[in-house]
């Protein structure tokens, strides 16, 4: 399997873990493209959270509640092009903090 460019930094061993949730948010956005309030939610939360619950609970705490996911997924709305951005931009400036980090406890 080829690791997309985008994620170069992540496939790499290091002591911790990168996950790309984005692939998952743009399936949701096919999916959840004219549905109800109450529906965004539901999509959201099965096709974006449920299967990374874990990561979410850990990032997202409390706000992962169904009363809240609809309200978090409608609050995206129109940022694509700033999720893009930041999906290309995350992998490189993990791995540069993560690098002046470990310099840091290394001296």
């Amino acid at each position: 399997m080829t690791t997309p460019n985008h994620l170069k930094g992540c496939a790499e061993v290091h002591d911790y873990s990168c996950f790309d949730l984005m692939p998952a948010y743009w399936r949701f956005l096919k999916a959840g493209d004219g549905v109800s309030h109450e529906e965004v939610g539901k999509c959201f939360d099965s096709i974006v959270i449920s299967p990374k619950r874990e990561i979410f609970g850990a990032v997202a705490l409390g706000w992962t509640f169904p009363e809240n996911v609809a309200s978090l997924a409608e609050a995206a709305q129109g940022r694509q092009a700033d999720f893009r951005l930041v999906e290309s931009k995350y992998p490189r400036r993990f791995e540069g903090a993560w690098q002046q980090i470990t310099a840091h406890f290394e001296e």
